[in-house]
């Protein structure tokens, strides 16, 4: 009966859908990846609102739901299986026909979790642009392998109109039925870090034979990534690099997306609690390993790897032993793989730290913190919401508002 409702519910919102984008016919910036994602959009929709008159969904609106209810500019029911709360939405969407103030940009997420989900997006979904940020093996339960799961991604090209904005150094396109702007270490869009500290990075970007310097409250090389999509997209709307580098020096980024943070004891934290992948894992550690300073990785489980999950985590826990001063574990597969493999290597069992749940490894963390520590808090979002111990740590309680799933909705959702 669920699912015949949930089949019944996407059809519905599709059609909505349909109608409002031909009735308003906003410019589409579609955006795609297995990482990156919701910071990319978040950035673009910073960078553009300057500008034009831009919408950007809250939050991961990228499936087959998510996406219409991002057209329609209406937020997911808290009871997705009462049908009311859709009738509600389906009004709500019907109005939009008649929206005068309907944006003239859609900055929209699409996401892949199995065969055919790109397929049926970009059905309805045609974007002016398209940003692919890197195809990592992600969400990967549902394909047989990599090449899998990036055909089905790469079927955004197919559907985009004008530009794709693609991160070379994660993607491999060989033919493209559109034109194609690269970003990255040597692409057309590329970076040199001049500094990283607590108070975020500086970096150089060149933009063809353009250069500026950028300074943002942001810390990692993927961070990085995400300006450099940013950069591309705003120059096909316009913005100099020089307006660019300083539009961004006030920008913050997501919550729990590499958010650096004031610590309990005059530590450091380096908030990246908002999901975790193999490959965003890695990068965030690398990060840790530019500071100085005693260096604690708290790393929660990483979610729907399928049967490729414990070599993932065990590689993770490879890294850490070669970084982390303290390891702090979360969730099953934190603990029995990430942590044993760093006790496997040699790491003092003093120094690696498993719990069940993350308030309780904040709680202890507190008890060990010094000053000078540097903190990386990290993790998937179902069962393990490492938030709950970057929390615990806080120097100044009113920070919380940075935390990423704070409102009652999650605060219910953390019970069960």
């Amino acid at each position: 009966m669920k699912e015949k409702l949930r089949v019944l519910i996407e059809k519905i919102l599709k059609k909505l859908a349909v109608r409002i984008l031909k009735k308003h016919r906003p410019e589409i910036i579609g955006i795609t990846g297995t990482v990156g994602k919701t910071s990319v959009k978040e950035a673009v929709n910073y960078l553009l609102s300057k500008k034009y008159d831009v919408y950007a969904p809250g939050g991961s609106y990228n499936s087959a739901i998510g996406v219409p209810l991002a057209i329609i500019q209406a937020e997911n029911p808290r009871q997705i299986y009462n049908i009311f709360s859709w009738v509600i939405i389906f009004v709500k969407a019907i109005a939009r026909l008649w929206d005068k103030n309907y944006p003239k940009i859609l900055i929209l997420e699409m996401g892949v979790d199995k065969p055919k989900d790109m397929e049926y997006l970009t059905s309805f979904i045609k974007p002016k642009i398209s940003v692919i940020t890197a195809i990592t093996p992600v969400h990967m339960a549902n394909f047989p392998s990599i090449k899998e799961l990036e055909k089905e991604k790469l079927e955004i090209l197919n559907a985009t109109q004008e530009l794709a904005i693609i991160n070379e150094d994660q993607v491999s396109i060989k033919k493209s039925p559109v034109p194609v702007l690269p970003y990255g270490k040597k692409g057309e869009i590329s970076y040199k870090v001049e500094k990283i500290s607590v108070n975020g990075m500086v970096f150089k970007i060149n933009l063809g034979k353009h250069t500026a310097e950028f300074k943002t409250k942001t810390v990692g090389e993927h961070s990085i990534y995400n300006i450099l999509a940013t950069v591309g997209v705003g120059y096909k709307y316009g913005f100099t690099i020089d307006e660019m580098a300083t539009l961004f020096r006030d920008f913050r980024a997501y919550k729990g997306r590499m958010n650096p943070l004031a610590g309990a004891k005059e530590s450091f934290i380096i908030d990246d609690s908002y999901n975790s992948s193999p490959e965003s894992v890695k990068a965030a550690i690398l990060t840790v390993d530019n500071f100085s300073g005693r260096k604690i990785l708290a790393l929660g489980s990483m979610n729907e790897l399928g049967k490729m999950s414990e070599e993932a985590h065990r590689e993770i826990g490879s890294l850490a032993f070669n970084v982390a001063d303290v390891l702090i574990t979360v969730g099953d597969e934190a603990n029995h793989f990430i942590a044993g493999e760093a006790l496997k290597r040699g790491m003092a069992i003093d120094n690696v730290h498993t719990f069940v749940d993350s308030k309780d490894a904040g709680i202890y963390l507190k008890t060990i913190l010094k000053e000078g520590d540097i903190v990386l808090a990290k993790g998937s979002q179902n069962k393990i919401f490492m938030e709950e111990l970057v929390k615990q740590i806080l120097k100044n309680k009113n920070d919380v508002k940075y935390l990423v799933r704070q409102d009652r909705f999650w605060a219910k959702k953390k019970l069960i």
